[in-house]
């Protein structure tokens, strides 16, 4: 099983051993590798359809993503790193500084919960592969929340199916028909649309996620 740490040594932690630089970062690279043959890496401990919805192909999403994340950290209470970095070239900073990483790094995934992917939980791995699971999240994410609302409103407009757009379109984070009826839940409790608007939209759309 393949950890964060063979990935530093292949790819490095922001892709300089390749050309690719951050379209072939670690952590980037270990998601690819993991949801493309599941159980090869230490990944395969975190919840496995929450991996799943992460953006594997642009590091930005990657890790600058709204609710689905996943990047290295070091803990609070670590050994600072002394190395002097001021007389080292580029690349010999990289290896002092994967070296650290190396030792010390744990991952942290943020994701959403099981049918509610608007309440944010962050699981850790540790750097000796020990998983530390997230029971209590976080406040709702309102803006993720809009955005996932107005997008199905759009796919009603346009008349495109649930499964036609919906349950394939990751920037939505609605991939089940339990996550829509959450969404529309939720947008109803936070003020984002009334029961009646929901009704009036939704009823002819999705009724038994509506009822």
């Amino acid at each position: 099983m393949k950890t964060f740490v063979d990935y530093l040594d292949q790819y490095g932690h922001n892709g300089w051993r390749t050309d690719s630089a951050w379209l072939k970062a670690a952590s980037v690279m270990m998601v690819k590798d993991e949801v493309a043959n599941p159980g090869t890496t230490d990944l395969s401990k975190f919840d496995r359809d929450s991996l799943l919805k992460l953006n594997t192909t642009n590091q930005q999403l990657l890790s600058d993503g709204l609710i689905y994340r996943l990047y290295y950290d070091i803990p609070e209470g670590t050994p600072a790193d002394t190395t002097d970095y001021t007389s080292l070239t580029l690349d010999e900073r990289d290896v002092a500084s994967e070296s650290y990483i190396r030792q010390y790094a744990e991952i942290k995934f943020i994701h959403g919960g099981k049918n509610d992917p608007f309440t944010s939980y962050t699981d850790t791995l540790t750097h000796d592969g020990f998983l530390i699971k997230d029971y209590g999240g976080v406040a709702v994410d309102l803006d993720l929340l809009r955005q996932c609302y107005g997008g199905l409103e759009g796919y009603v407009k346009n008349g495109f199916s649930f499964d036609e757009r919906v349950a394939t379109n990751g920037h939505l984070v609605v991939s089940s028909r339990e996550e829509f009826a959450t969404t529309l839940a939720r947008a109803i409790e936070y003020g984002i649309a009334t029961i009646d608007q929901v009704k009036a939209t939704f009823s002819t759309y999705e009724p038994t996620v509506v009822t």
